[in-house]
């Protein structure tokens, strides 16, 4: 295992895989989502294929997420494109967004 996380593209682009291959981890209404020990399960696996610590992966994680939410806020207000390079892959995450707004 890696002791930090190298910070090309390549690596990103797994773990965005890995995670959307893995609703669980980012969908409110995933039947599992509440279960704090499958959801750990599923970050362990997610952690081995990437060859990296589950904390870093996580980390990683939740900094891509947050940078995508920030951009598309920004695109939907501005009505201009995004330079956010992974923009296009997280794209995913927006049914999960938009029914997590429509609970509140």
């Amino acid at each position: 295992m890696t002791t930090s996380i190298s910070r090309d593209g390549t690596f990103n682009n797994n773990l965005i895989r890995e995670v959307r291959r893995n609703p669980i981890i980012y969908d409110s209404h995933h039947p599992l989502h509440g279960n704090a020990a499958k959801k750990h399960q599923t970050w362990l696996e997610i952690a081995a294929n990437l060859n990296e610590k589950v904390g870093a992966v996580k980390t990683r994680w939740r900094t891509l997420r947050d940078r995508y939410t920030k951009e598309r806020r920004r695109v939907l207000m501005c009505g201009v494109g995004s330079s956010f390079s992974y923009y296009a892959d997280l794209c995913f995450l927006d049914n999960a967004f938009m029914n997590n707004r429509l609970e509140r």
